[in-house]
């Protein structure tokens, strides 16, 4: 599998147990995973990073 500098998945959690569950799960199976704690962030982050995948919980802080 090719490495890319930008994330293969965007996780959008608040929650920092239920975020690292994700995290260890997804990097056992070989993806690259970055991580935004809460929505206004995850904007942030889909527009520089551009991730082929965000998994993100819909009730959020600051921005749903």
């Amino acid at each position: 599998m090719m490495h890319r500098q930008q994330p293969d998945i965007l996780i959008v959690e608040d929650d920092a147990e239920i975020s690292l569950v994700f995290t260890l799960f997804l990097i056992d199976e070989g993806y690259h995973v970055d991580i935004a704690r809460n929505g206004l962030i995850a904007m942030d982050q889909v527009s520089l990073l551009q991730p082929y995948l965000i998994l993100l919980d819909l009730h959020m802080p600051i921005m749903d």
